[in-house]
């Protein structure tokens, strides 16, 4: 039961996030986006005057909705990649549903071990030049 629940919750979860990038309207200043959400400013933006790894992300997954793949890139080069992973996230776990496969089963092979720290690098390798 809980492999099933656990799809149907990535399902939608991907959905629901999809659905707010399409809903937004991507900030011209290639962050900030998430304002329209009702949340705070970078408080690291704020405090520091540069922005954190993470912003962007927001305003890169809005753009990529539009299609506007260049201004993804100027927001957040690592938002591009991870919009596209989310946008194969309902495919993926309803595949895994329909054929009663676990969804993380990538993970023990030897290139999904690499996945999430490629990932964790690239915002980092990302937040460098954009803060250098």
């Amino acid at each position: 039961m809980f492999w099933f629940l656990s799809n149907i919750i990535a399902i939608f979860g991907s959905l629901v996030i999809l659905g707010i990038a399409v809903w937004l309207d991507p900030d011209p200043r290639g962050y900030g986006t998430h304002e329209q959400l009702g949340l705070a400013p970078c408080d690291f933006m704020v405090k520091h005057g540069y922005p954190c790894p993470s912003c962007g992300l927001t305003t890169s997954f809005a753009n990529m909705a539009e299609l506007n793949v260049a201004a993804a890139s100027r927001a957040n080069p690592a938002g591009v990649l991870l919009f596209l992973v989310t946008l194969s996230m309902p495919l993926w776990f309803g595949y895994a549903l329909w054929t009663r496969t676990d969804p993380f089963r990538f993970a023990t092979h030897r290139i999904g071990r690499w996945v999430l720290p490629a990932v964790v690098l690239l915002l980092v390798i990302c937040w460098i030049v954009r803060t250098g």
